[in-house]
């Protein structure tokens, strides 16, 4: 089992971790000054649709997360601590009465509507000079503007995004963890809280937020007869939104990383200590969002394995049992061993964010690239993922190589392998699965937060070695049949939007 060389508190904690397609529960122990992973407890998540749209059983989650936490803590001591994370910009109402009706997914097409309108009231280059975060459908203000069109909004007296949501069925308060609060396109820049100035401009109720809170902040305890009778566990924040918490646990040796999240989105970044808000950065695609110890995450969100996800559900094989998870890895050792296609399709597109019909929206995409679409299966996946490999994949030029991880790969180790194939030799990747985001969540769980893992993994504790980093770094690098002329740069342009950030 993974292990970290941590300080010498002894306690238990458990992780609830929610993706797109799965969540699971891992519990870990600290003890003698080692992180030890003792056990992982996984189930499905699956949005469903009904006459509003797209949506979250937000409520069964809930039930699978707390027989994971029941199920582990039958196998050992009591938990200390217990927190939350989950994936960014989805969200429950609470009506007065309790949750209004199940979450929305934000793959809905309900913000097609919602985003011109915000775009008019706060244009996306004011908005990105402003709070560093860039524009995307999926967020929050984009559904929260749809939910006001709606009338949603008019019965509701709380908006809890999803890893709180679920934390305060837990019996934690109504609180807003202020990393995933970042990305939400709401929020002051430096975990300073929600922007009441934007909230205003947009007629979104003042009464909805709740409080924003650190990571490592206790905020109750929970609920009796949940856990074991007579547990008395803590729910902490943690750095709740998922890859805040992967990215604390990348087992970088020294100061010369940069990570690779991959799940249903890359995010492909460094951390730095101030949020760079140039017009060069939000021409490239990136983003600034909050980390652990007010880090920064400098980086670009790409789309990730959905559209894999999607294939394989249009297929049939996206189920969890034994046949269809052989299944799934014969076709992925396809893949992996299939030629390039050498057919570079926009995956970014907007076609193919939202579910269904997967296959005929790739062809499409393939026609107007002039490719004709493979008539094979792992052609196609092969197809998907090699711009997965272009976006997520990045190159030093100077002394040493840049150390890539995957940070959280929920994917079980496929990804990489199918991703980065035949550039004339294997590169060397780093991969906690699911020591990743349990890292993270210890880190904001154990006494002293934002020391115990950073130092166990010998993890860089100065972020503005990453930005000089970020300044020296080389174009990201591909297989010369499919370099992308205009693919995204990490390059020398960041030193001087470093020097413009504002300060916090």
């Amino acid at each position: 089992m993974p292990e970290l060389p941590l300080g010498s508190a002894t306690f238990r904690a458990a992780a609830v971790d929610l993706g797109g397609s799965s969540g699971r529960v891992v519990s870990a122990s600290v003890d003698r000054g080692r992180l030890r992973i003792d056990g992982v407890h996984r189930f499905r998540n699956r949005a469903f649709t009904d006459e509003l749209g797209l949506r979250w059983d937000a409520q069964r989650l809930f039930r699978d997360a707390v027989a994971g936490l029941r199920a582990l803590r039958a196998e050992g001591p009591e938990f200390a601590s217990v927190g939350v994370d989950a994936w960014s910009g989805d969200y429950g109402l609470l009506a007065y009465d309790g949750l209004l009706d199940a979450p929305f997914h934000q793959r809905d097409a309900r913000t097609d509507r919602s985003f011109p309108a915000v775009e008019a009231l706060l244009p996306g280059d004011q908005a990105f000079r402003e709070t560093g975060v860039t524009a995307l459908p999926i967020m929050t203000i984009y559904q929260l503007m749809a939910d006001l069109d709606a009338g949603r909004l008019d019965t509701v007296r709380r908006m809890l995004l999803m890893p709180d949501l679920l934390a305060h069925w837990l019996g934690a308060a109504e609180v807003a963890e202020a990393t995933n609060v970042s990305s939400t396109g709401l929020a002051l820049p430096y975990g300073r809280g929600w922007d009441h100035r934007r909230t205003a401009v947009l007629g979104l109720p003042s009464r909805i937020f709740p409080e924003t809170v650190l990571p490592g902040t206790v905020t109750g305890r929970v609920t009796a007869g949940i856990l074991a009778p007579g547990d008395a566990t803590d729910i902490t924040t943690v750095a709740s939104h998922d890859t805040a918490s992967a990215v604390v646990a990348v087992p970088a040796r020294d100061e010369n990383f940069a990570f690779v999240s991959c799940g249903t989105w890359i995010l492909t970044g460094v951390e730095v200590d101030r949020i760079i808000t140039s017009d060069r950065a939000r021409e490239a695609g990136f983003t600034n969002e909050l980390g652990l110890d007010g880090t920064v995450r400098f980086l670009r969100i790409a789309a990730g394995l959905w559209i894999v996800n999607e294939c394989m559900r249009e297929w049939g094989l996206d189920g969890w049992g034994a046949r269809s998870t052989a299944a799934r890895r014969e076709l992925l050792a396809r893949a992996e061993a299939a030629p390039a296609t050498g057919i570079l399709v926009d995956t970014g597109d907007p076609r193919l964010l939202r579910p269904g019909q997967m296959t005929a929206r790739i062809a499409e995409l393939v026609a107007e690239a002039g490719g004709r679409m493979p008539d094979d299966r792992p052609s196609v996946v092969r197809l998907v993922l090699e711009p997965r490999r272009l976006r997520g994949a990045s190159g030093r030029r100077g002394r040493g190589a840049l150390r890539r991880r995957r940070a959280g790969d929920p994917s079980r180790g496929w990804w990489v392998r199918v991703a980065h194939p035949g550039a004339g030799r294997r590169r060397p990747f780093g991969a906690l699965r699911d020591g990743g985001t349990l890292g993270g969540h210890v880190d904001g769980q154990h006494p002293g937060p934002g020391a115990c893992v950073r130092r166990g993994a010998r993890r860089s504790q100065r972020p503005a070695a990453h930005r000089a980093r970020v300044d020296r770094a080389a174009p990201l690098r591909a297989e010369p049949a499919l370099s992308l002329r205009g693919e995204l740069r990490l390059s020398r342009w960041s030193r001087a939007a470093a020097a413009r950030a504002p300060r916090p």
